[in-house]
């Protein structure tokens, strides 16, 4: 399903010898503008490197994979303050009673990370 879907409408036109990491890049770049997860990316990603790294050997079809040169883009990770932790334990009563018992957990085994004595 992989290569009917994703590969195949895409860059199944191109002759084995005419893919480039360029192409490629492209190609998975896309991918990633429309918002596959991660783990359809690396699906899409191993898919490709697969199929040509055999046609690298044993099929001989090229003399190296296109796909070795082609990153995977990276999502931004956003980091969470301060007021949208604060905005959960507010919306989230069971939230904040959990927080305030793994707190007091931790200041019966740890009293000096919790105490002003420092």
């Amino acid at each position: 399903m992989v290569i009917k879907n994703h590969i195949a409408p895409e860059i199944g036109d191109i002759a084995l010898c005419d893919l480039t990491p360029t192409i490629l890049q492209t190609w998975i770049n896309d991918k990633f503008r429309e918002k596959y997860s991660e783990k359809s990316m690396s699906i899409f990603r191993c898919v490709m490197d697969g199929a040509l790294r055999n046609a690298v050997y044993p099929w001989s079809l090229l003399n190296e994979n296109p796909m070795q040169y082609v990153t995977m883009p990276k999502r931004q990770r956003k980091k969470v303050s301060k007021e949208d932790l604060l905005i959960l334990v507010i919306a989230d009563p069971l939230l904040l009673s959990t927080l305030i018992r793994t707190s007091q957990k931790r200041s019966k085994r740890n009293p000096s990370i919790f105490s002003n004595e420092h």
